[in-house]
């Protein structure tokens, strides 16, 4: 199920495709529409993307691999749009923002509710000379235990603990070391190659041009791919870059 609506920013599109023809446009458009509605990539095949712009002609198909080329980066699981990963990620955290505060608003709805109930539940007695009143509370003769799970104490200061920790994010060098080692975090959407793990990859004879490259592709796997949603701890985490450039350089065939 896709989301309400798509975000479509006609600056920043136009900067970067004055240069297309009217049908390079309509197929980049449908590309991209296509990536929205099912909040992934597009697929490995070219002959799905050609079926999903319609491209029939020789002419039409040449158009639809020249945009794929151009403006998409291909992945293990598919062809991935930059500017579109983050927009659905941007969309599911607010969408997941949204869900949580529903469900915030229902709970107090039921608490509040449950209040009123309790307050219900007394009766004014007159006292003897029926100068004054007090409350009696209106005992069930045979109460039913309650089913609902109480939250659990902590020793120290009774308190509800959190059902949810907050989520830590790794952006790279900007918090690396501010994160305690045995923390698990996300990679961020923001997230940037660390220099010294750009150093790691120029020991193994990678250029420094294909190290942003492969430091993108990483970003995005890990943020809007498969990998979404994986946590590891930061030198968890540079592991993965190591393995992640050996599996890269069998893949190209490349050799230090």
């Amino acid at each position: 199920m896709s989301f309400a609506f798509m975000p479509f920013y006609t600056g920043d599109y136009y900067r970067d495709t004055r240069h297309l023809s009217m049908l390079q446009h309509g197929a980049y458009r449908q590309l991209l529409d296509h990536c929205w509605d099912q909040k992934g990539p597009l697929p490995l095949d070219l002959e799905k993307c050609y079926r999903i712009c319609g491209a029939v002609s020789k002419e039409e198909q040449d158009c639809v691999r020249g945009i794929v080329e151009e403006f998409f980066i291909k992945m293990d699981d598919g062809h991935y749009n930059k500017r579109m990963a983050e927009e659905v990620a941007k969309a599911e955290r607010y969408s997941e923002a949204s869900r949580q505060g529903g469900l915030k608003s229902a709970e107090l709805r039921r608490d509040k509710a449950r209040a009123g109930a309790r307050e219900k539940s007394t009766v004014q007695v007159p006292l003897k000379g029926g100068s004054s009143t007090v409350q009696v509370p209106l005992v069930s003769p045979s109460p039913s235990p309650s089913l609902e799970p109480q939250p659990k104490k902590t020793e120290d200061s009774g308190s509800a603990q959190a059902l949810i920790p907050p989520i830590s994010e790794f952006f790279g060098d900007s918090n690396e070391t501010q994160i305690p080692k045995t923390a698990k975090v996300l990679i961020a959407m923001r997230w940037e190659l660390p220099s010294a793990w750009g150093e790691d990859a120029e020991r193994l004879g990678w250029r420094p041009k294909e190290i942003l490259h492969e430091s993108e592709k990483f970003r995005q796997y890990w943020t809007a791919g498969k990998g979404a949603g994986t946590r590891r701890g930061v030198k968890g985490w540079r592991q993965a870059w190591s393995n992640w450039l050996i599996k890269a350089e069998n893949f190209r065939g490349l050799r230090a």
